[in-house]
């Protein structure tokens, strides 16, 4: 799984997901519904990984927060 700002590097770069074919390709050479199912599913399974990884880093940033808050409260 690609950390998303090389995802979005590489979108930037050539207009479409990584281990997806371009809208052309798909145009000029078809694309059969087994294949596309297949890269839809890695798709969402690489979705839900960076939004756990993004829970885990939310809730260890309100920690840190919480932590800081009380520090200033206490002085």
């Amino acid at each position: 799984m690609l950390p998303l700002d090389q995802v979005e590097n590489f979108i930037n770069k050539n207009g479409h997901l990584p281990n997806t074919p371009s809208a052309e390709e798909i145009q000029n050479e078809g694309l059969e519904l087994g294949k596309i199912t297949t890269i839809q599913q890695e798709k969402i399974e690489e979705l839900f990984l960076h939004l756990i990884e993004m829970e885990k880093r939310i809730t260890e940033l309100e920690k840190e927060n919480q932590s800081l808050k009380s520090q200033i409260i206490k002085k």
